[in-house]
């Protein structure tokens, strides 16, 4: 607003985009907390059949005194092997999130960090669309707020929080600096999409390419908020079954000595 002197206005569109920015992380949030309660609950009952469970049954199996099946007998392995290893495989774990987390922080680290983030199945496309959203809506108001260009390029790689949009905008700058127009700079980056690329396109023609950007910014929007929802009428079910058939086959190897003795 103070680059473009028209602050009141800028302020104005910054507010709605804000909130629409908030609630689409409210429903991303939202979507997230069954899935990871889910995972949790799986994790902690794991551990709980591990070191509690397992080894009770052992104790019958070896008084029974006969030949176990195939995945009884690695059930009872794993366990065992957990009790005398729980220690280290959480040590070891924590070593490996400080490694990872160290190597996000280098410049390096944290463009591999994007690019395996954009290309997760599912989540990556998510995370893709929120990121077009945040640059179209941005591109948008700055330009229709009367900043310049490049003004807006630059402000823009401080904006999309993402290493691999970051160097795309970069390189995008330098050849819109080199005389070529806004939606061939972005095309060579090889990172938007072609439809974005075409809005762009067209707004050059026409003179509003700020008006078809805040466009491009509603599409990719309602694109997250759907992807959301689908999302979470997919991963529930898929949860459900997969705690079910962990469970189930841990509860069935546990007992099957039992049943074939009996």
């Amino acid at each position: 607003g103070e680059v473009s002197g028209q602050l009141a206005e800028t302020l104005d569109e910054l507010s709605v985009y804000m909130e629409t920015v908030e609630e689409t992380q409210r429903k991303v949030k939202s979507a997230m907390y069954y899935p990871v309660f889910i995972v949790g609950f799986l994790a902690v009952t794991l551990f709980l059949t591990f070191t509690f469970i397992i080894p009770r049954f052992k104790t019958v199996y070896d008084q029974l005194n006969a030949d176990l099946p195939y995945y009884t007998v690695l059930l009872v392995n794993m366990a065992s092997w957990f009790q005398h290893n729980f220690i280290g495989f959480l040590f070891f774990l924590f070593l490996i999130f400080i490694v990872i987390w160290m190597a996000t922080l280098t410049d390096s680290g944290s463009l591999v960090k994007d690019k395996l983030i954009l290309k997760t199945p599912i989540f990556g496309n998510l995370v893709l669309q929120n990121l077009l959203s945040k640059f179209s809506k941005t591109f948008g108001i700055l330009v229709g707020s009367g900043v310049s260009i490049m003004a807006s390029m630059h402000l823009l790689e401080k904006v999309v929080d993402n290493r691999v949009f970051e160097i795309a905008i970069q390189k995008a700058t330098k050849n819109i600096e080199n005389g070529i127009n806004i939606s061939r700079a972005l095309k060579e980056t090889e990172v938007f999409p072609p439809i974005m690329i075409q809005l762009f396109s067209t707004g050059e023609e026409t003179g509003e390419i700020d008006s078809l950007a805040l466009k491009a910014a509603d599409f990719y929007s309602k694109q997250v908020a759907a992807s959301v929802d689908r999302l979470t009428s997919v991963i529930e079910p898929l949860l459900i079954v997969l705690v079910g058939v962990v469970i189930g086959a841990i509860v069935v190897a546990t007992y099957l000595p039992i049943f074939n003795f009996g």
